[in-house]
């Protein structure tokens, strides 16, 4: 018999003596028991997976407590009023907070391509 039957052999025979099984219902256990560990137990003793840390630091008009003096979107004034820009406002305070591109019928189709 070669190394691995005889190793085999001696496994299941200890597992039936010490155990009262077969190799094959040990190992058995063993595998769902490992399994069940990566999905439940490394939890038990440490963090949830780790997470990517990600720092933003605020810039100084984003740290400002004072927003008085900013200036306000103009529903009436600003929409509409350019074909080439979306004008970005924050809906809670209404301050202004830029202009973006806006994109063309063909713009949007080269994306939708691009995207496939």
């Amino acid at each position: 018999m070669g190394v691995f039957t005889v190793t085999v052999v001696a496994l299941d025979a200890a597992c039936e003596r010490y155990l009262g099984c077969d190799i094959l219902a040990v190992a058995l256990v063993a595998i769902i028991g490992a399994k069940m560990w990566s999905w439940f137990g490394q939890d038990l003793l440490t963090a949830y997976s780790p997470t990517p840390q990600v720092i933003v630091k605020a810039e100084d008009e984003e740290r400002c407590r004072d927003l008085s003096g900013r200036r306000k979107f103009n529903y009436e004034a600003e929409w509409g009023k350019s074909h080439t820009s979306v004008p970005c406002w924050d809906p809670a305070t209404l301050f202004y907070l830029g202009e973006l591109k806006a994109h063309s019928e063909a713009d949007v189709h080269k994306i939708i391509e691009r995207a496939r």
